[in-house]
């Protein structure tokens, strides 16, 4: 497609054939002439499917060119068939990033006939419409579309079937006010299955299915409507337009934070595997499996001391051999406890998931209307791919993690009051500061991490919306506009993360400052394990937590 500057705004198709899809044998169109200049005004119609979008995906160079030329010489305002309303309030979207001159962006709203629905509004052009404009009806999201593209400075319109959504006598005031007088000294481009419009047309255009593009007369193409159109030059698609009463607009639905603890969430986890018997077989496992564990850890130390002993400073081959054998089988059968139970742990995680992804579907799928009008596509997107995602990989280990854990403290802690009950006062201790950090770092955690999530929303709903409306957003040339509203979108979001990590540093750092102070281990080999277990792992259990 070539665009000269320098000759006159229009449009000029000379014998073109175009594919939606190269690989495909067939064209979409075949040999397509077609011209509008500046001050015409020229209709395209036909029936339905036979390529009259298509067309105007041509001059905006959506579909790809086998044959012919296609110029178009000066800018370009779009309005799409389906009106693309993003998220954001009414004057947000008929501005579209553009400077606001009150003069224009008045004239604009009354020959689109919006001056009456503003009245209507709570807040005027200041309404948020919700994403898809859910808060508006049908022909004002076409007027809306349409001011959007009017208030554009562009040479060239190009629209498409704006007249069907709207009533006829609204119909018939766009068609004055706007085609006929605003847009007069500009290249216009309607698709349309109104004919009572045509009559005043500069050139029409009919598009017949598999048939080449043919230059027609009014009086030629009334004849034949009813073979051509059949019942769809009724207005309005027999579609009425909705008002909306004055004060009864609803508005937006924040999305809030989700309440809870830690704790409350992971018993939720647990009761979503709705089989005690399993949830008891698995805490079992783990119990035994601990209890094991520092089981080995407490022979290990009576071995050691056993050979230290006044009475026997060295112990006889065969006391060795039997304390070797024990040693020996006590690992076996840890290690047949652990892989059984990290088994059973997979398969109920497993189990986990699916009913709670069931559930979720399955509450989605019998939600009201309400519920997809409060929330955008971007939350409920969020939802399943995100806090699904955190369900499948994160909660598996990380409440793995903290039983584990919590098992080895209470283990160790055992052993060491056993082996030396004087240490009891400064495993206190260690353990009251350790859980004074976790009172002040665990409120803020929580808090960040909601405050991530809810941030991360508004991403989703962006690039569902820009793919959305993508064609619109490329002839409006608005590529830099989407580009800095999800780069700001995106910032705030990896502001909130980046804060999440810094937080959990600083609570490691003064975790390892305290771990540093440890006592001496008197001679066993139980305490340090303990504080080296806690030194390294008591933040990060803390952040699953």
């Amino acid at each position: 497609m070539s665009n000269h500057l320098q000759k006159p705004s229009g449009i000029c198709i000379n014998k073109t054939d175009f594919k939606w899809d190269r690989s495909l044998d067939e064209s979409t169109l075949n040999d397509i002439n077609f011209s509008a200049l500046v001050g015409e005004r020229v209709a395209v119609v036909g029936p339905a499917g036979s390529g009259k979008s298509t067309l105007l995906q041509v001059i905006l160079d959506e579909i790809a060119l086998v044959e012919g030329n296609v110029e178009v010489c000066g800018t370009i305002a779009y309005a799409a068939q389906e009106p693309w309303i993003f998220t954001g309030s009414v004057k947000q979207n008929i501005l579209f990033g553009k400077e606001l001159n009150e003069e224009k962006y008045s004239r604009v709203n009354k020959v689109c006939a919006l001056e009456y629905d503003f009245s209507l509004f709570p807040y005027g052009d200041d309404t948020l419409v919700g994403e898809r404009g859910l808060m508006l009806s049908g022909g004002q999201k076409a007027r809306i579309n349409l001011a959007r593209a009017v208030y554009t400075d562009a040479d060239i319109y190009l629209l498409d079937d704006p007249l069907s959504a709207v009533d006829p006598h609204v119909a018939q005031q766009i068609f004055q006010e706007c085609i006929q007088e605003y847009l007069r000294h500009k290249c216009v481009v309607l698709v349309t299955h109104q004919l009572q419009f045509l009559q005043n047309v500069s050139k029409i255009y009919l598009l017949e299915t598999k048939k080449p593009i043919t230059l027609t007369r009014f009086n030629e193409l009334y004849k034949a409507k009813s073979q051509l159109f059949g019942n769809s030059t009724k207005s309005s698609r027999g579609a009425k337009e909705a008002s909306v009463e004055s004060g009864k607009l609803p508005f937006e639905v924040k999305e809030h934070r989700a309440h809870g603890t830690g704790a409350n969430n992971y018993k939720n986890v647990w009761l979503a595997g709705r089989n005690w018997m399993m949830s008891s077989s698995v805490l079992l496992l783990f119990l035994l499996t601990q209890a094991l564990s520092c089981l080995i850890y407490y022979f290990i130390t009576f071995w050691v001391n056993a050979g230290q002993s006044k009475k026997s400073s060295l112990l006889s081959e065969e006391s060795l051999r039997y304390y070797l054998y024990i040693y020996a089988a006590l690992m076996v059968i840890l290690l047949v406890g652990t892989h059984l139970s990290s088994w059973i742990y997979v398969k109920y995680c497993r189990k986990i998931s699916t009913n709670l992804h069931d559930s979720m579907l399955n509450g989605i799928l019998h939600s009201g209307i309400k519920f997809f009008n409060d929330h955008t596509s971007g939350r409920i997107l969020n939802r399943f791919s995100t806090d699904l995602a955190h369900i499948d990989d994160h909660i598996p280990f990380g409440l793995s993690d903290v039983l584990t854990h919590s098992l080895i403290i209470i283990g160790m802690t055992i052993i060491i009051s056993i082996l030396n009950y004087w240490m009891i006062i400064s495993t206190l201790l260690f353990y009251i500061l350790f859980f004074s950090l976790v009172v002040i770092y665990e409120p803020v955690n929580t808090s960040l991490r909601r405050t991530e999530g809810v941030a991360r929303s508004p991403i989703f709903t962006l690039v569902t919306s820009t793919l959305e409306g993508l064609t619109t957003i490329r002839a409006a040339k608005a590529e830099e506009i989407m580009q800095r509203e999800f780069d700001t979108r995106q910032n705030l979001h990896t502001s909130v993360f980046y804060l999440i990590r810094a937080v959990f540093s600083c609570f490691s750092f003064w975790t390892d400052v305290i771990c540093i102070f440890r006592p001496p281990s008197l001679g066993n080999i139980a305490l340090p394990y303990t504080l080296g277990q806690g030194r390294c792992d008591f933040p990060y259990n803390v952040k699953n937590f």
